[in-house]
């Protein structure tokens, strides 16, 4: 059953849209076996559930949801990815926290503006509104 569903999961024949930015093909999670075991224990109603609850969330139907998953799994690991960018360029650890990593660059941007004779940035900007 497993396999079934890998190869459900990883078919190239069933498309989905991901960021133009993508610039890799992030792969399965190493535990993913135990995952989808998990899952196929699961009572009917329970993953119903769970469905109606992603479908809810991101405003999806039916046929739309594989693609939104494919879509949200690509943005994910992309915003990850350059969040870690930031935080590496920033000379900060990989656990520092997202607000603050967000404050930083708000300032820097802010500091540059004002560096360079550049019109400041709008008040909606202000990393004095990014709460830790």
């Amino acid at each position: 059953r497993i396999e079934t569903i890998q190869k459900i999961v990883t078919d190239s024949s069933h498309s989905f849209e991901s960021s133009p930015s993508s610039a890799f093909s992030p792969k399965s999670p190493s535990n993913s076996n135990d995952i989808i075991e998990e899952l196929l224990a699961e009572d009917a109603t329970t993953l119903r559930k769970v469905v109606l609850h992603f479908a809810y969330l991101f405003s999806v139907r039916q046929d739309e949801m594989r693609s939104k998953m494919n879509e949200l799994y690509h943005f994910s690991h992309e915003a990850g990815a350059l969040i870690n960018t930031v935080r590496k360029a920033m000379g900060v650890d990989t656990t520092c926290p997202l607000s603050t990593v967000s404050r930083r660059v708000v300032d820097a941007v802010h500091a540059e503006c004002s560096h360079c004779g550049s019109v400041a940035l709008p008040n909606r900007f202000s990393s004095s509104r990014i709460v830790n």
